[in-house]
């Protein structure tokens, strides 16, 4: 393709991380989580794993081009792999289903013997044992004692979960995926769909791979009952936006009339983003607003502070009762002296004072704001 055109479907493939969920104002796009952790360990890992996938649709032999680069390079995507396949079991299932998929294509052509079959995989073969490694990690750690607990698996709710995620996909964009399937099935037929050997071979990895990251975060999530998150389920999506970027590209390549459209394209997805109110929900929970969630966390510190300043040996801090909503996860008891660890931890107060953590169900997080003012 030429480069503008190329770039036009880039452009189309980064906004649909915006569009695929845009049903309403500050409705969810692929970068929304529940608060800050949520984002570094769940999110980040997707974008860490799909950026892996789109290196590897790159070749139809990773092998023979990974053999051909230089020792920078070959480093450099070994550590990529690394951080990708022990990052989140959740989205490192995504490189080593890659990795599985490519492998049994390779099989299934392959007729150099064992030692063949080793050489020409020796990429995908390293991926899944790492990945074996990974699984032992997760199964043994303290993570895993913790997700789920005693109870078994709820196959059941995670299917609910699903559909119920499902339903939040936008309308608008699954017109769109429904047309764009309809167009290439149209071309193929008829025999004019530019590349249709590689696009049939792009698009057999694709949906092998979704379906098996499907079945697999199904009973996955069946313990613990996260499948109506996206930041747990992003590389469904994320292989569904890739599928739709791809269609474009090719029926792009194929008819000149949504060549010539693609540039029209771009402003109207853009306005499909922004359309409500421009605005998407925010990575907090209870989606509570960026300002209240930095001052409610000075009111805490301060307090610390000034009483390691004053060298006393313990301190008393009350805090909004948050104990029937999710900010319970971080508005706790333990928060004054976890805080406090931290700050003596990295050397911002000299002595540590005892904290004690009170939830007031009489103040409220403006009477925090009020407070610190």
């Amino acid at each position: 393709m030429s480069s503008n055109i190329a770039l036009a479907c880039e452009v189309l493939f980064l906004i649909a991380f915006f569009v695929i969920f845009r049903n309403r104002g500050t409705s969810q796009c692929m970068f929304s989580a529940a608060d800050l952790c949520c984002i570094y360990f769940y999110t980040i890992p997707g974008i860490l794993n799909a950026i892996i996938v789109l290196l590897l649709l790159r070749f139809k032999d990773i092998t023979e081009n990974f053999l051909s680069w230089n020792f920078i390079w070959k480093i450099s995507f070994c550590f990529l792999i690394y951080f990708a396949l022990f990052s989140n079991l959740f989205h490192s299932a995504i490189t080593a289903i890659y990795a599985g998929v490519g492998l049994l294509f390779n099989l299934y052509h392959c007729k150099n013997g064992f030692k063949g079959i080793i050489q020409e995989n020796i990429i995908y073969l390293f991926i899944l044992a790492g990945w074996g490694i990974v699984l032992l990690f997760e199964a043994t750690g303290g993570r895993a004692a913790v997700v789920g607990g005693e109870s078994g698996l709820n196959l059941g709710l995670s299917i609910q979960q699903f559909i119920a995620i499902l339903s939040g996909l936008s309308k608008h964009f699954l017109t769109v995926v429904l047309l764009l399937a309809v167009g290439s099935i149209i071309l193929m037929c008829q025999k004019k769909l530019v590349g249709q050997d590689e696009f049939v071979r792009i698009f057999a990895t694709i949906i092998c791979n979704v379906t098996l990251l499907t079945v697999f975060l199904l009973l996955l999530n069946s313990k613990t009952a996260y499948m109506s998150r996206i930041d747990a389920t992003w590389g469904i999506w994320f292989y569904l936006i890739v599928a739709t970027a791809m269609m474009i590209a090719y029926i792009a390549k194929s008819v000149l009339l949504v060549k010539r459209l693609l540039p029209v394209a771009i402003p109207i997805c853009l306005i499909a983003t922004a359309y409500p109110d421009g605005k998407f929900l925010m990575s907090t929970r209870e989606h509570t607003d960026y300002v209240t969630c930095v001052q409610l966390n000075e009111y805490v510190i301060n307090q610390i502070m000034k009483a390691s300043r004053e060298e006393k040996e313990e301190v008393e801090i009350r805090i909004p009762d948050h104990s029937d909503d999710l900010r319970s996860l971080t508005y706790n008891e333990i928060l004054g002296s976890t805080i406090a660890d931290c700050l003596y931890i990295q050397g911002i107060i000299a002595n540590k004072p005892d904290v004690r953590t009170i939830l007031d169900k009489e103040m409220s997080d403006s009477d925090v704001i009020w407070t610190e003012k």
